[in-house]
């Protein structure tokens, strides 16, 4: 099963630790996972596992299509 996680940025907040943390959980126990920001990364994408893929669109805000 493949998953793609999808969040704005890794900056320090709660939902992107929950995103840290399931995602890191989720490759341990075998999943096909990888990450999508939508901004940048941040602080918290050294959490991740190295071997997890991060992706990045790079929009220049949050709200811009």
């Amino acid at each position: 099963m493949k998953i793609l996680q999808v969040i704005d940025t890794l900056d320090i907040g709660g939902a992107e630790r929950v995103l840290i943390n399931i995602t890191n959980l989720l490759y341990k126990n075998g999943m096909d996972v990888s990450v999508l920001t939508t901004v940048a990364n941040g602080p918290l994408s050294k959490d991740l596992n190295s071997k997890i893929k991060i992706n990045t669109i790079k929009k220049n805000h949050l709200f811009t299509i």
